[in-house]
């Protein structure tokens, strides 16, 4: 399968340079990461964000390509518009949105879909009064049949009531089955792929598994874009919105960097784990 002759197969944008290195749209919201994120919010309007799409989820082909640091740092840069956002947690076999928002993970989706909590009691709040977070919660011993029951369905449709915009963080589609059971009960998926580490081929059956199960894929992130000729400032007026007909997913093995730095620099700058 070429995804670049796929017509509803977008680029939504290039993040330059950098990698999950935490909250960077709230810590830092003049870099060009925090830029590349508001660029990133304009594209999807042109999907029919907060219209059509209500449920909107991020996955990956596989793990460290940056799909937590995409969803917690788009839901912040969206919550700045006067949004009611809420950030779901539902990567129950890793999550890190409590580590992300520096927030309790003693209740969250685990415990609400094993009937321990009410799911709004476990939704916390953050620095920004319009975005609120469900975390993960304690790891369970059966995620993915969790999130295949009716009360996870009712849970999006409450959420999806109760607020603008509701952001899932899923695990990486090709990992385990957990993102295949969630993807066809939301509105929209999205796909990170990180320059560098995400194979080629990983992320087409990525995207052909999550078009098996029936999702609505509305377009790729390419996170973790170096580009050593022009540094990163170049690339925060070059963000674009770009077709079917010119997207494609990035070639593996493009060197990546840090916003700013080097990785070891912004990393130990933040003091953040990789998401």
């Amino acid at each position: 399968m070429d995804l670049r002759r796929r017509r509803h197969h977008t680029s939504l944008a290039p993040l330059p340079g950098f990698k999950d290195v935490g909250l960077i749209a709230a810590d830092d919201p003049k870099s060009p990461a925090a830029e590349a994120f508001r660029t990133l919010r304009a594209n999807l309007q042109f999907i029919g964000l907060g219209e059509a799409v209500r449920a909107l989820l991020f996955t990956s082909a596989g793990p460290r390509d940056g799909k937590s640091f995409v969803a917690s740092n788009l839901a912040w840069i969206l919550a700045q518009m006067d949004r009611r956002i809420l950030l779901i947690d539902a990567d129950m076999r890793r999550p890190t949105m409590h580590k992300m928002f520096r927030i309790s993970n003693r209740h969250g989706l685990s415990t609400a879909l094993a009937g321990a909590v009410e799911w709004r009691e476990a939704v916390q709040a953050t620095r920004t009064p319009s975005l609120a977070v469900l975390p993960g919660g304690p790891v369970p011993p059966n995620p993915a049949e969790l999130l295949s029951t009716p009360r996870m369905h009712q849970i999006l449709q409450e959420a999806r009531a109760s607020y603008e915009l509701v952001l899932i963080d899923a695990p990486p589609v090709l990992a385990v089955a957990d993102t295949v059971e969630l993807a066809p009960h939301v509105d929209g998926v999205i796909l990170v792929v990180r320059s560098g580490h995400t194979v080629n081929e990983l992320a087409k059956q990525a995207k052909e598994a999550l078009d098996h199960a029936h999702a609505r894929c509305l377009g790729v992130v390419l996170n973790d874009l170096q580009e050593r000729h022009g540094g990163y400032y170049y690339y925060r007026y070059r963000y674009d919105y770009r077709g079917s007909e010119e997207a494609g997913l990035p070639a593996a093995g493009a060197p990546g960097g840090a916003r700013g730095g080097t990785r070891e620099e912004v990393a130990a700058a933040r003091g953040e784990e990789e998401a």
